[in-house]
């Protein structure tokens, strides 16, 4: 192990610019991306999820503006839901084939939802496509947390896991197939 680097900070007086946390990272052709969840609200509400690329894990990264790359950041999934919610964030990446699947966290009134978008993974500016296909898993309570989104070969399923009564003696991990 070395020592933890930061490889992407929040843009200044952008949308933003209270964090860039919770992050999913893949590699699609020459660039590696981060997707990761971020809000304009000081209680860490109202999240949107947004994503940036580097051509080395390490950075430099640049934030994709909503027509390209580099400039004000925009998000990739903007929240709708009720204000006083945690909104969208806590993406997950799985490449199959030419398309991308991207799948997020919504979390609204403790109702909790991993949704999924698609993209062409052939283009480099794949944000600009991407195509929201509907809810993949409903959390069975307000106790599980988001779920990270794999695909399995062996098995030939997407498998997700998330871990459910985080930080109690009762905790334990959720897998969906």
């Amino acid at each position: 192990w070395t020592d933890e680097t930061a490889v992407l900070a929040p843009t200044p007086d952008s949308p933003d610019f209270y964090s860039c946390c919770d992050p999913g990272v893949i590699k699609i052709g020459r660039y590696y991306y981060i997707g990761y969840t971020s809000t304009v609200h000081p209680d860490g509400i109202i999240n949107d999820v947004f994503v940036a690329r580097s051509l080395k894990p390490d950075g430099p990264y640049e934030k994709w503006s909503g027509n390209g790359w580099g400039g004000r950041p925009k998000a990739i999934v903007d929240y709708t839901g009720n204000p006083d919610s945690f909104g969208a964030g806590e993406p997950s990446f799985v490449v199959m084939g030419e398309t991308l699947y991207m799948y997020y966290a919504w979390l609204e009134d403790g109702k909790r939802e991993t949704r999924v978008c698609i993209a062409d993974a052939t283009d480099e500016n794949w944000p600009a496509t991407l195509e929201y296909k509907g809810v993949a898993i409903t959390s069975p309570d307000s106790t599980c947390d988001s779920a990270d989104v794999k695909y399995v070969d062996d098995y030939g399923k997407f498998i997700a896991v998330a871990t459910n009564k985080r930080f109690t003696q009762d905790s334990f991990v959720d897998v969906f197939v």
